[in-house]
């Protein structure tokens, strides 16, 4: 049974909380805090055909990081890096209930920072201006 397609700036999220380590049940808490849907197996099937298809880590261990960041990069043309992976106080709420020593403002201003600034110098940050069809892209107005 498919569901609906995955967007690029969904994708680039569950790959960067997964690759910090956070668990599946948490990613789709926090997918949904983004008024997205989807369940735990889709994020599982997801990110396990993303790791084999994409070359971004082996299959049943560790994310390559690097690889992975560098892929959320180039996904990164058609939405706001910045405010998909920008974590609130909510974020923070959900992560604290399985991961009570993972600070996401830590990650977001260490690992995020250095996302952010690739896609700067590839050229490919989402012009914050221009917000025309963002809403139509993502399905909702408010985070993204």
């Amino acid at each position: 049974m498919g569901g609906y397609e995955w967007v690029e700036g969904e994708i680039a999220l569950i790959l960067y909380l997964s690759s910090a380590g956070i668990q599946h049940r948490a990613i789709v808490d926090l997918l949904r805090e983004r008024k997205f849907s989807r369940t735990i197996t889709a994020v599982r099937n997801k990110l396990a055909e993303l790791r084999t298809r994409k070359s971004l880590g082996h299959p049943f261990g560790r994310w390559n990081v690097d690889e992975v960041d560098h892929f959320i990069v180039e996904l990164s043309t058609k939405y706001d890096i910045d405010r998909i992976l920008r974590p609130t106080w909510e974020d923070q709420q959900i992560v604290n209930q399985s991961h009570r020593d993972l600070d996401l403002q830590v990650l977001y201003h260490d690992r995020g920072a250095c996302i952010r600034q690739q896609a700067m110098v590839r050229g490919t940050e989402y012009d914050p201006w221009n917000e025309d069809g963002l809403e139509e892209e993502f399905g909702q107005e408010s985070y993204l």
